[in-house]
């Protein structure tokens, strides 16, 4: 099995960056998200085999590499053209997600939190929004062929599906024969698996993960290609897709996991929104009420027991103990309030930062809404305005997933990113407003 996982990592990382370097859109595109969909799977069995160090450089390598590579090439290009830009794009990033993690770090390493630690916080919350950024600004999502990404993707979900089955029907009942299951074994306070039995077993049967550690993980992804799917098929009148929408709904099923449904039902209501409107605009502040609207319905399902189950009363109590929790500037990266404690991607953002959150979380928002300005500008019927409205129907729901579920640095975490910077990519010369343009080095 090591042999198969080197083997896997290394052709994924040479074609990331050969196609990297000779700038090739679809091909990076596609080795980049194959890397970041089998990352748990490789890394956890690697585990088994490697020495923790070694695996630490092995995971943070690519990120590293791709970052200092990246800024490289812009200082080059600046000094090579003699020429510094400053946009509007570039400042509000900055503001939104460069500020804040100066903030977070800083108090990271005050507060006298493990390297370790920090660079784990900074790959959850952090670098999943840097790396697609500085890849957008690169040029590496040009004249990229949107259909190769649904082919990849339709060729996980069909994959996942089958594992899945596998797995509910082999399943013993014994969480040690989880392929998992070891890795989490190495902790110092138990094993997590064997200590929340119900994250696996529902009703005496298993809860399908596929290649992911986690049901929840495995259901979004099945939610978000049953979305892709209908959205080809309400567009294109493809029949085809049709099955893999079907696939994709039997999937949720196998996880048992009630936040894939939820997601799934709640794209289906924005694609009858958006897609059968009749004489009506509909402006991105209406679209963003829809989710939000969603929490708050949420909250009160839960306080009047018509959800009683106890992972959902389990989050307003999470949101009523946040308050104690909350620092003015953050508690920094590394602490375990921050990388543990809650399953609130929103409550543990605004812990690592303090107030400083309300910017990430605000850039977030401005980034769908260049998404829906680049679908308003995207030919209809087109491979193109199919994945723009599942770019903004995901953001969307992520702002409702985002409540209930951690998902940092996750494998969607990163997707969602990487699937909005495609999207804007063809309205680059709108979103790029040249504040500032200054000739270096001229008197």
């Amino acid at each position: 099995m090591i042999f198969i996982c080197l083997f896997i990592f290394f052709v994924l990382n040479i074609g990331i960056f050969v196609s990297f370097f000779k700038k090739k859109a679809t091909a990076f595109t596609l080795f980049y998200i194959s890397y970041l969909w089998l990352y748990d799977w490789l890394f956890i069995s690697l585990s088994y085999h490697l020495s923790s160090n070694l695996l630490f450089l092995m995971k943070s390598f690519q990120e590293i590499a791709m970052v200092l590579l990246l800024f490289v090439f812009f200082v080059g290009q600046m000094i090579s053209k003699r020429k510094f830009t400053l946009t509007k794009f570039g400042i509000i990033f900055s503001l939104c997600v460069i500020f804040p993690l100066v903030i977070a770090l800083f108090n990271s390493f005050y507060l006298g939190h493990s390297v370790e630690q920090i660079i784990q916080g900074g790959r959850y919350f952090f670098l999943p929004v840097i790396i697609p950024f500085l890849l957008y600004k690169y040029g590496l999502f040009e004249n990229l062929d949107i259909k190769k990404i649904k082919i990849l993707f339709y060729f996980f979900l069909v994959g996942s599906f089958i594992l899945a089955l596998i797995q509910v029907k082999n399943f013993s009942g014994n969480l040690e024969e989880l392929w998992f299951y070891q890795f989490f074994d190495k902790g110092l306070d138990g094993n997590v698996v064997a200590d929340n039995p119900w994250n696996y077993i529902r009703e005496g049967n298993f809860r399908a993960t596929g290649l992911f550690v986690s049901s929840i993980m495995l259901t979004i992804f099945f939610a978000i290609t049953g979305i892709y799917s209908l959205l080809t098929f309400v567009v294109n009148r493809n029949y085809i897709a049709l099955i893999f929408f079907i696939i994709s709904f039997l999937g949720i099923q196998l996880t048992q996991t009630r936040i894939g449904l939820l997601i799934m039902l709640l794209s289906i209501g924005i694609i009858l929104i958006m897609h059968f409107k009749k004489g009506v605009s509909l402006s991105m502040g209406m679209l963003f009420c829809i989710p939000i609207f969603l929490i708050f319905f949420t909250f009160l399902v839960i306080k009047f027991g018509v959800i009683d189950d106890l992972s959902a009363q389990g989050r307003p109590v999470q949101y009523l103990s946040f308050f104690s929790d909350f620092k003015l500037l953050g508690s920094g990266l590394g602490s375990d309030l921050v990388l543990v404690k809650y399953d609130s991607f929103y409550i543990s953002i605004f812990l690592a930062c303090g107030i400083f959150s309300i910017m990430y979380v605000w850039y977030f928002f401005y980034l769908l809404k260049w998404c829906y300005r680049s679908l308003k500008k995207t030919v209809k019927d087109s491979e193109k305005y199919i994945f723009d409205m599942l770019t903004l129907i995901i953001g969307l729901t992520f702002i409702y997933a985002f409540a209930f579920q951690f998902l940092a640095g996750s494998f969607l975490f990163k997707l969602i990113f990487v699937f909005i910077f495609i999207s804007i990519e063809a309205i680059k010369n709108d979103s790029e407003t040249i504040l500032v343009e200054d000739k270096i080095g001229t008197v």
